[in-house]
């Protein structure tokens, strides 16, 4: 797939070309960083270009994590018993739970349409035309609800062991690059576990953050925008 200059966050020039390009381990191999002549550098994660090809797979996983988010709302506000749920999905409790379970994508769409028919809701599809091309920009520093979240800027990193007693206990999510994550409030640390087996613990992140990068549409694309690069980290 073919990935435009010009939605690059530092586009090359002719004066200030592109001198190298990389596959990135900082966003689990799932993204690459390239380097002008001049030395400035960013990074682009591989749902990036997927987003600007509007790869069908991706946005067919998009839709079905925010249905099973909605799912996961109205189940716990229906007075309905889990167990008449069952009955009217005619399905089992193990399968229910699989639905419920945002890490899952080998379900359907059909099958969380009728999960949450069942839960009484009006599902509508709109079908609209776009009001404006892809634009890389616009997403940055912003979550899935639309809450922008203020970053501090984090001088230097740490490249040292990190003591065992800081390793927040991490959670699977739901993403093609980031395997599980996880926060410490005691200690200000956010582990994530991409799907390479590499894991990162960063430093002095607010709980904000934490949360804003739980709900955004794509882990990869927040961890690249608005977490490696600004606060401190280790490797593990």
């Amino acid at each position: 797939m073919l990935f435009p200059f010009a939605q690059l966050e530092i586009p090359p020039t002719t004066a200030d070309p592109v001198k190298n390009v990389h596959v990135d381990p900082e966003l689990g191999a799932a993204g690459f960083t390239y380097v002008l002549e001049s030395g400035k550098e960013a990074s682009v994660h591989g749902d990036d270009v997927l987003e600007y090809h509007e790869d069908p797979g991706y946005l067919r996983d998009l839709t079905l994590y925010q249905l099973t988010l909605e799912a996961q709302k109205r189940i716990e506000r229906t007075r309905l018993p889990k167990r008449e749920i069952i009955r009217r999905l005619g399905t089992s409790p193990t399968q229910l739970y699989r639905l419920l379970d945002q890490t899952n994508y080998r379900k359907s769409i059909d099958q969380m349409l009728r999960l949450l028919q069942v839960l009484d809701c009006d599902v509508q599809l709109v079908v609209r035309e776009k009001t404006a091309p892809y634009d890389r920009s616009r997403r940055h520093h912003t979550s899935r609800t639309g809450q922008v979240v203020v970053l501090e800027a984090r001088a230097g990193r740490s490249r040292g062991k990190a003591s065992a007693s800081r390793h927040p206990h991490r959670s699977p999510v739901p993403s093609r690059s980031v395997a599980s994550v996880g926060y410490s409030e005691s200690t200000r640390t956010l582990a994530i576990e991409f799907r390479n087996g590499s894991i990162y613990e960063y430093f002095d992140v607010p709980r904000a953050v934490y949360h804003a990068l739980l709900k955004s549409t794509s882990l990869g694309r927040y961890v690249n925008v608005n977490i490696r690069n600004v606060y401190r980290y280790v490797q593990r």
